[in-house]
């Protein structure tokens, strides 16, 4: 029995899409058992062609793309004008970014800000949008975007 890992999205309704990575044979599943266990998650397909690989379910309405981009973020400060900070963009999704800032307590939860960099393809796409600061750890910042950006797999499959 051959075995392999293969990731998949779980979406609203507990349903997930598998795809062999062998055949391509594709399924849908209800995976809501698989949350009463500790690994929740991880579970073993078996595909009618008898190749079975590892499922990871991601559980994010939207893919993360991973990549380091220098980019700056643009707050705005209870007194005087609004600042520019340095930032390296971690992972970016439709929904959301993660980003690290060069000094800690630069930013804080609920506040507005502008995030802008530059993706490294041959056109040099500029990405600038608005975002809500959800999380701060350190350096590390979670920000939710205004509006969901609706062409970031297309910007990402071309910056590859």
């Amino acid at each position: 029995m051959e075995q392999n890992s293969t990731k998949t999205v779980l979406t609203q309704d507990n349903q997930t899409l598998i795809e062999c990575p062998r055949c391509g044979f594709q399924k849908v599943i209800n995976v809501a058992k698989f949350f009463k266990r500790s690994n929740a998650g991880n579970f073993v397909s078996k595909c009618k062609c008898g190749y079975s690989a590892n499922v990871i379910m991601e559980r994010r309405k939207f893919e993360r793309h991973f990549f380091d981009a220098k980019g700056s973020v643009l707050h705005e400060r209870i007194k005087g004008k609004p600042e520019s900070s340095a930032i390296t963009v971690k992972d970016l999704s439709r929904s959301g970014v993660k980003f690290d800032t060069e000094k800690s307590d630069v930013l804080e939860t609920d506040e507005n800000i502008v995030i802008t960099f530059e993706f490294s393809d041959n056109r040099k796409t500029f990405f600038i949008k608005e975002a809500t600061v959800r999380n701060v750890k350190g350096k590390t910042v979670r920000a939710e975007f205004k509006t969901l950006c609706g062409d970031i797999a297309l910007l990402m499959h071309t910056a590859s």
